[in-house]
């Protein structure tokens, strides 16, 4: 029974919640260590090997920590941001019901192609700046 609460959604967020509000974020974590060059080096060697792998949650991890001791770094923040972005798309293409409803044998071309002629209409009427939105 509590398998099944912790493998949901709302309770995989609750226990991050959670252990980041006992252990404290990557951010204030590495805020306190000390910031000599060798060690900034080392969170960016680490963040670049991991994204390099394809562990983008992880790579977010090492990428926020060095945002934490260095503020004005433009290039580091673009890499942590585009890390996080992945690590979302790898969770929602894990999700089982994402899986089902993309991947089952209901979802052929036909529906696809309506699914995309929605979106695009979506797009042209609810989009803030019309002249970006004509296709």
């Amino acid at each position: 029974m509590a398998y099944r609460w912790i493998s949901s959604r709302s309770g995989r967020l609750f226990l991050t919640a959670l252990v980041a509000a006992l252990l404290g974020s990557p951010a204030s974590l590495c805020a306190a260590a000390p910031k000599d060059s060798q060690s900034l080096e080392f969170f960016l060697q680490m963040a670049k090997f991991h994204e390099d792998s394809g562990d983008w949650a992880e790579a977010w991890w090492w990428y926020d920590g060095y945002l934490a001791r260095v503020r004005n770094a433009p290039e580091v923040k673009k890499r942590c941001l585009l890390c996080l972005r992945n690590a979302y798309r790898v969770e929602r293409h894990d999700d089982p019901s994402f899986q089902h409803q993309i991947l089952g044998a209901d979802f052929n071309l036909p529906k696809a192609q309506k699914f995309y002629e929605e979106v695009l209409s979506n797009v042209r009427r609810y989009y803030v700046d019309e002249d970006k939105a004509k296709l």
